[in-house]
């Protein structure tokens, strides 16, 4: 249960947040001792495949030799998601349908890339191999997918840099204020 505890609105249900605090932080590239896999939600939904997916494709990454930590936040504050997604190096979506989710638009906010099946905002915004990497629903292609970027830091690296501006290009705060305003300009219209 997130609950809102800025002063300042977040649009439209959490379509859009607000992007001066959804920011990311000045990082030290990634030069951390391991490679940390962020992920937030309620994992008893067995649709978001917290439990036959995201934990799976974490541990058989460590059984690989790979260093990586799985870094999740179940509940809490809205506002200590900023400090969590700025503290995780890329967002593992395991979803076999979801119109968000809503971590994509947390992590996506503040420049951090996404594996993800194909569903919701992340099929819309994810150009694939340029801002992030789509999978399919299968541990083995997640594990691919996640191990192509800690082995590149160059195409991390770029993915980040681009995922926020994509992001507020395509699902921003004024571009879903522009979509609500043309809705209901239609609907009064007819």
């Amino acid at each position: 249960v997130y609950s809102n505890t800025f002063n300042k609105p977040i649009f439209f249900a959490n379509m859009a947040y607000n992007e001066q605090v959804f920011t990311p932080r000045a990082q030290a590239n990634r030069m951390k001792p391991s490679f940390v896999i962020g992920w937030t939600g309620n994992p008893v939904r067995d649709f978001k495949g917290f439990y036959s997916h995201v934990v799976p494709t974490v541990e058989t990454l460590k059984s690989l030799g790979y260093s990586v930590e799985l870094k999740t936040q179940f509940e809490g504050e809205f506002a200590t998601l900023v400090d969590f997604w700025n503290s995780v190096d890329l967002a593992l979506i395991a979803s076999e349908a979801d119109a968000g989710p809503s971590m994509f638009m947390e992590a996506s906010l503040c420049g951090i890339p996404s594996v993800s099946t194909r569903v919701g905002m992340p099929w819309y915004v994810i150009q694939d191999g340029i801002n992030g990497l789509f999978c399919e629903r299968q541990v083995e292609d997640m594990v691919e997918k996640v191990k192509s970027l800690i082995d590149n830091q160059v195409l991390y690296n770029a993915m980040s840099s681009r995922i926020r501006s994509t992001y507020i290009k395509k699902l921003g705060v004024e571009v879903q204020i522009e979509n609500w305003k043309s809705l209901f300009q239609t609907v009064l219209n007819e």
